[in-house]
């Protein structure tokens, strides 16, 4: 019986002698097979958080030019309406208009002739030659925002308006 628990013994150490290296090929391929997966997973989840990031980078330089496209639309439109605010208390201001009225042609383009700056300056319109605005309606632009300044038939009550005449 001893030797037969030789002869059992002897065979299973040739049996573990054989099988062992073959476990260990196919345990070494199986790693290699996860190694090899998860260096596609990291691969493409980093090619992903680049398109991503430079996705986010793209919106943000639209979002910065947005902004600053709006900023420099409020600045025409309050220096547009800033220089109508200064016609309109230069006409207020001016001897000839509060004797004439503020509609009086001279005494508007007087006024237009003090403004700071080289704003476009239009709408001045004396069709019957009577010395008065037709419409009372004088259009400032300064690059490509605009304001309006209405003046009335009579008295004083002038507004400025956001906007083009």
């Amino acid at each position: 019986m001893l030797r037969r628990s030789r002869l059992f013994l002897v065979a299973l150490a040739a049996v573990l002698v054989l099988v062992a290296p073959a476990c260990s090929d196919e345990t070494k391929d199986k790693a290699s097979d996860a190694a090899q997966s998860a260096k596609d997973d990291a691969a493409k989840t980093a090619s992903s958080m680049k398109e991503t990031a430079s996705s986010a980078v793209e919106s943000g330089k639209e979002t910065a030019s947005s902004a600053v496209e709006n900023g420099k639309d409020a600045v025409g439109g309050a220096t547009a309406r800033a220089t109508a605010e200064a016609l309109r208390a230069s006409l207020k201001a001016d001897k000839g208009a509060r004797e004439n009225g503020l509609r009086s042609i001279d005494a508007i383009n007087s006024a237009v002739d003090r403004l700071p700056g080289d704003p476009d300056v239009s709408g001045i319109t004396d069709s019957d030659n009577d010395g008065f605005d037709d419409d009372g309606k004088v259009q400032i632009t300064v690059g490509d925002q605009e304001a309006c300044l209405v003046l009335p038939e009579t008295g004083n009550d002038s507004t400025v308006e956001g906007n083009a005449c």
